[in-house]
């Protein structure tokens, strides 16, 4: 975590990773809990962070945390995702 917050000090990106190995397939929840409780501690620290959303691997799940130059946390629009509310939007 200390090694997160120097890279996101200095303007670089960083990317979380948890993998699941065996048993540990059958509950990818606690990997996205545990994601979760590491974004929440970092940007404690640093309020001016992009979140990507968690990405869902095979065995693994991760996100990308990177410094945001505006200041203001990733909204889905800030980047380039869209949600299923400006998709139903945009269809009508």
């Amino acid at each position: 975590m200390n090694s997160c917050l120097k890279f996101i000090k200095k303007q670089y990106s960083v990317k979380i990773t948890v993998q699941f190995k065996g048993r540990e397939n059958a509950r990818p929840e606690i990997g996205e809990t545990l994601l979760n409780k590491f974004v929440e501690i970092v940007s404690e620290e640093n309020q001016k962070l992009m979140i990507s959303e968690i990405m869902v691997g095979q065995r693994s799940r991760f996100l990308t945390i990177s410094p945001s130059s505006s200041g203001k946390s990733a909204s889905p629009a800030s980047t380039g995702k869209e949600t299923v509310n400006e998709k139903e939007e945009q269809k009508v």
